[in-house]
């Protein structure tokens, strides 16, 4: 596997940028929000295309509140037949990004600062991983483009917002809301199912 930031120039100019960037700042040499125009003719959509990966964001509400809003949306989900489908899942994510790496400015300042760099870095040819703090947060594939790398805190975190779900949904299940489901759904009231964002699709 390659590495972008094996280039130590460019991983040490990438973590000073986030820094700055979650401090507020602008990133170096870039205006806050601006990509570097140059990126554009260098590199292709897809080595440029990395902002669905998860990254670090904060709830609107407290980590007890949205709980609450999980367990309700388990329950509207057994009434419908469903198990774990695209709203818990949208919320799943946005529990999970509050441990998230900030991929998508690691990412933007490996980038610019290969741009910057002389002479300017090509665009990888082959796997390559983005590091942050020394740890794989994402994953460049030519073929496939940008993906996230889950990280210990992000399976954590999505297992527990899953167990909290499942908790509701069976609890729901055996109170009789699912009594009209049960050849809809393969779940049984007592499972347990750890679940990831990453690896489980809908």
């Amino acid at each position: 596997m390659n590495s972008i930031s094996g280039y130590k120039s460019l991983e040490q100019n990438a973590t000073k940028n986030a820094a700055a960037v979650g401090s507020g700042g602008a990133r170096e040499g870039v205006p806050a929000g601006k990509a570097d125009s140059k990126a554009d003719s260098m590199y292709s959509d897809r080595f440029r295309d990395y902002k669905h990966m998860p990254s670090a964001k904060e709830l609107p509400v407290s980590d007890e509140e949205f709980k609450g809003r999980v367990s309700e949306q388990a329950a509207a989900d057994v009434k419908r037949g469903v198990h774990q489908g695209s709203e818990f899942r949208s919320m799943q994510g946005k529990y999970v990004q509050v441990v998230s790496p900030d991929r998508e400015n690691v990412v933007y300042n490996m980038i610019n600062a290969m741009v910057r760099s002389q002479p300017p870095v090509g665009e990888p040819d082959v796997d390559t991983d983005a590091y942050r703090s020394g740890r794989v947060v994402a994953t460049y594939s030519p073929q496939d483009g940008w993906f996230a790398v889950e990280t210990p805190e992000e399976s954590a975190r999505a297992a527990e917002i899953g167990g909290v779900y499942n908790k509701a949904w069976a609890r729901a299940y055996n109170e009789g809301a699912g009594n009209n489901v049960a050849n809809a759904s393969p779940y049984k009231s007592d499972f347990l199912i750890g679940v990831s964002i990453f690896s489980t699709t809908v």
